[in-house]
């Protein structure tokens, strides 16, 4: 049995600093808009002043918004209630325990799928990005023994994809790269795998 964790990056996406310092930069840019309505004479330069100034503001405060919501999944993430995420990868079955992202507090999946149950298996890997999904599809007669337990308790042999195919979609973002080389050399025969760029 071979057993692969999810590395969980500890650093959040804007610190208190940073918070602290878009606040002020928006602040001095108001400042400079009323230094540019009272200084400037020119009604053409005080157009442009005013129209660089406001797009500045904007991208500042809108840079702050999109930080600030990636901080909140941040501490969604990272909170103590979090429990770890592995891949265990077995002689007969492949065990994945996940955080779903997309439901609101923590919500896990469970997935103990045989090999024999798999029709193919395709990894989606992007080199640059680091980006690694896995898809399994699962034969229609699967036998009993595999089995997924959704977040919400309940046990379903399939997840199914709008009624065409069979299947179970885990992100290999944050396990060791180790776990994709293993997987399309080691196990490929047993899982049917399929790497794609």
């Amino acid at each position: 049995m071979r057993r692969y964790v999810r590395e969980v990056v500890q650093k959040p996406k804007i610190s208190n600093k940073e918070i602290i310092l878009h606040i002020i930069i928006s602040i001095l840019l108001v400042l400079s808009m009323a230094l540019v309505l009272d200084s400037i004479y020119d009604p053409f330069i005080k157009v442009i002043c005013k129209i660089i100034i406001v797009l500045a503001q904007g991208s500042c405060i809108l840079h702050l918004i999109h930080r600030l919501i990636l901080r909140i999944i941040w501490f969604d993430i990272n909170d103590p209630e979090y429990q770890t995420e592995y891949i265990e990868l077995h002689n007969d079955y492949i065990v994945i325990y996940e955080r779903e992202l997309f439901r609101k507090g923590h919500c896990y999946s469970y997935a103990k799928v045989y090999y024999d149950d798999i029709k193919h298996t395709q990894i989606r890997w992007n080199s640059r990005s680091k980006f690694f999904k896995m898809r399994i599809s699962l034969k229609r007669d699967a036998s009993i023994k595999t089995l997924i337990c959704n977040c919400n308790g309940r046990k379903d042999l399939f997840i199914t994809n709008s009624g065409t195919e069979d299947m179970y979609i885990t992100t290999l973002k944050g396990y060791p790269t180790e776990l994709v080389e293993l997987l399309r050399d080691k196990y490929y025969k047993a899982m049917k795998v399929t790497v794609t760029c």
